[in-house]
């Protein structure tokens, strides 16, 4: 269910290049987290597509996962939530020092809002938690597209989410340009 990656166990993912990813039936365009820890660093998420949640990286009913000095550029959710990640369904992530450039959620039709153009974290079946430290949202200044529906950078529905440090560039949306919470 996932364009590169689909982990159901312990994964540790470093230095890495995930370029032009495809999930066309699934969640994650490039790498897909669910039930187990992982440790995500230095790596680099480009160009990714998921017809589903989570343009690069979906984390699902994971007791932890954390993501560190990466960079999520140019990725698409079609199915409307997270650009570049989408975190739910109980999970608890960690994403910090991170560079989130271009990232966007569309939809494909006119009943579902999208949401969350890098990041959603979510309620699915139980409640997800969220940290977002020192991290930079830039929005796509050559285009006058929405990022998402609600959360240009960021949308938190149902779930605990802290924000600490962050920067907030260029970022657009109906509600909460940078965050809808």
């Amino acid at each position: 269910h996932s364009g590169a990656v689909h982990n159901n166990g312990v994964v540790s993912v470093s230095n890495c290049v995930f370029n032009s990813n495809e999930a066309r039936n699934g969640f994650a365009g490039a790498l897909r987290i669910q039930g187990s820890k992982a440790d995500v660093q230095k790596s680099v998420f480009v160009g990714n597509i998921s017809h589903n949640h989570g343009g690069a990286i979906q984390i699902n009913r994971n007791p932890m996962t954390t993501i560190k000095d990466c960079l999520f550029k140019d990725n698409t959710a079609v199915g409307a939530y997270g650009g570049a990640i989408a975190n739910w369904g109980g999970a608890t992530s960690t994403v910090s020092n991170s560079t989130f450039v271009g990232n966007k959620a569309e939809v494909t039709d006119k009943q579902t809002k999208p949401i969350g153009g890098a990041i959603v974290n979510m309620y699915q079946t139980s409640s997800s938690d969220l940290t977002l430290s020192k991290c930079i949202f830039e929005g796509d200044a050559s285009s006058d597209e929405l990022d998402a529906v609600h959360g240009g950078a960021f949308a938190n529905f149902g779930s605990v989410a802290l924000v600490e440090g962050c920067t907030f560039n260029g970022l657009k949306a109906e509600f909460g340009g940078a965050v809808s919470n």
